[in-house]
């Protein structure tokens, strides 16, 4: 059981001055930055920030996050004990995070809350390279599982995929949530409108959710650019244009478009009603068929 569910947070987080607020949040903004700026100067050179070991090194006596990378080597069964250990649940989503937009930022990471069944209280299928984690917290997680011996503490669940293949299923291992991990969730359940949780540099495709509800889409899609590969693709991006009655759209102006579409990348959809303001324009943003497919955990059969 969560402990914080009898404290009420809510008053606790509109009690803190917003000045501590924003002061709060700037440092760990510049932390994040300075965390990330060292992680990524690592990685790219072959090497773990945290251990300052080779990525694909598996040294028995000195755990690390990186493991996850399934390095050469490693014995299944060391990586179970380590998890089961207890690792925050936040700390290793941010690592994985990191990792998979070292190479395609946001299109990664599915974390979309319209793939989440209505069950589950976190599921995200994240991917980088050949591995895919599935990190899953169900409700009854939480709470912990009155009846088990091994899972009657709240925690969450990992499946592990290396070329499609599994090497951790998620019945495979419950690890142990941290207090913190407890605190956060109860924040976010309890003042939800006032508590955010962000992904400094570990974005997922959600953004493009969080765009449309929060009402700054049109500015996601002023930064979009097309792409000559379509498998580098994170958003799916369909226009449909139309005229006023009585008019059609010069074949001069759609070449014109075309051609600088060419030479600029900008979405064609976009140029035309920069070069004409009578066009009506529609513009539908999807995630691409490059984003992982979110993974779900069956039901245990009773």
């Amino acid at each position: 059981m969560n402990p914080y569910r009898s404290k009420y947070l809510r008053g606790l987080l509109k009690s803190i001055p917003k000045s501590k607020i924003d002061y709060e949040n700037k440092k760990q903004e510049e932390e994040a930055k300075e965390i990330y700026k060292k992680f990524i100067t690592n990685f790219n050179r072959g090497k773990c920030y945290f251990c300052c070991h080779s990525l694909n090194s598996f040294v028995k006596n000195d755990p690390c996050f990186h493991w996850l990378l399934l390095p050469d080597g490693i014995v299944k069964k060391d990586l179970i004990n380590y998890l089961s250990s207890g690792i925050s649940f936040y700390r290793l989503e941010s690592y994985l995070r990191w990792v998979a937009n070292v190479d395609f930022f946001i299109g990664n990471i599915n974390d979309l809350e319209q793939d989440k069944p209505n069950n589950d209280f976190i599921i995200e299928t994240i991917k980088y390279k050949n591995i895919e984690w599935t990190l899953h917290i169900g409700l009854t997680d939480l709470e912990g599982h009155e009846r088990s011996a091994i899972a009657n503490k709240p925690h969450y669940h990992i499946q592990i995929l290396k070329n499609d293949k599994s090497y951790v299923k998620f019945n495979d291992v419950h690890i142990p949530l941290s207090d913190h991990d407890l605190f956060t969730f109860e924040c976010s359940k309890q003042a939800g409108d006032i508590f955010k949780i962000s992904h400094a540099y570990g974005e997922g495709i959600s953004l493009l959710e969080e765009a449309a509800r929060d009402g700054w889409l049109d500015k996601f899609d002023e930064i979009s650019k097309n792409i000559d590969d379509p498998s580098k693709a994170t958003i799916h991006r369909s226009t449909m244009i139309s005229t006023l009655p009585g008019k059609k759209i010069s074949s001069d102006l759609l070449a014109d478009a075309i051609e600088e579409s060419q030479k600029t990348k900008e979405p064609i959809g976009r140029i035309l009603s920069r070069l004409d303001s009578e066009l009506q324009i529609e513009t539908i943003l999807e995630p691409s068929e490059n984003i992982p497919e979110m993974k779900k955990r069956s039901q245990r059969k009773k």
